[in-house]
């Protein structure tokens, strides 16, 4: 019986003792805080998110200016070459297939002879052949559907012959013009149109360089 009562005094002595050493010991200070860990691996990326609304339409902007207008072209204007080299006589006709009625009304067409010297001469002109100047003199005709240009050759106003490869190539230039709203103009207010541009139309070359031709 005392070494029951004994071993309860200590159990309970034990208790008391623990429970004072728990109520009077104090909290320690935190300790440093340590350094931190290596970075995690990037997770994979999200998915995209939904389209946004379109956003309204900017105002229109102002136009521009008007540009400058081109040069005229060359699409109504034509040549056709003949070979004269055979040709003698007083006289001598070509039929202009590629020309209209239409075209000899109220367009233009120029002629250029090329002589047995190698120079251009518009024509009609006066020509030195052998050392004697001669008239070349031309007009056309509108017959058979087909307009019909003629050279007369003349010295003094009487008929001159010429021999053949005296002449060598005529050149005919047709240029179409556009009627106006105030109606057909005639060959000689088209004429003076290009002169008043400053076109020499004696000048072989300067007009096939205007109109972008072949010498």
């Amino acid at each position: 019986m005392k070494r029951r009562l004994l071993k309860i005094k200590l159990v309970l002595l034990s208790v008391g003792v623990l429970f004072a050493l728990s109520c009077s010991v104090e909290d320690g200070e935190d300790g440093a805080v340590g350094p931190p860990g290596p970075q995690g691996e990037i997770g994979p990326p999200g998915q995209d998110g939904a389209d946004g609304q379109d956003g309204t339409n900017g105002a229109d902007g102002q136009d521009g200016a008007n540009g400058q207008d081109g040069a005229d072209g060359n699409a109504n204007v034509r040549s056709i070459l003949y070979d004269l080299a055979d040709v003698s006589g007083n006289n001598h006709r070509v039929s202009i297939d590629e020309a209209t009625l239409e075209l000899l009304e109220t367009g233009v067409i120029l002629a250029y002879l090329k002589t047995n010297r190698d120079e251009w001469y518009q024509i009609p002109n006066q020509y030195v052949f052998l050392g004697i100047p001669i008239d070349i003199n031309t007009y056309m005709t509108y017959f058979n559907n087909r307009v019909q240009f003629w050279m007369e050759f003349k010295r003094d106003d009487a008929p001159f012959s010429v021999s053949a490869g005296s002449l060598q190539t005529l050149k005919i230039v047709l240029i179409e013009v556009n009627s106006t709203s105030s109606g057909k103009r005639t060959e000689n207010s088209h004429l003076k149109v290009l002169e008043q541009k400053g076109l020499d139309l004696s000048n072989y070359e300067e007009v096939m360089d205007y109109f972008q031709l072949e010498y």
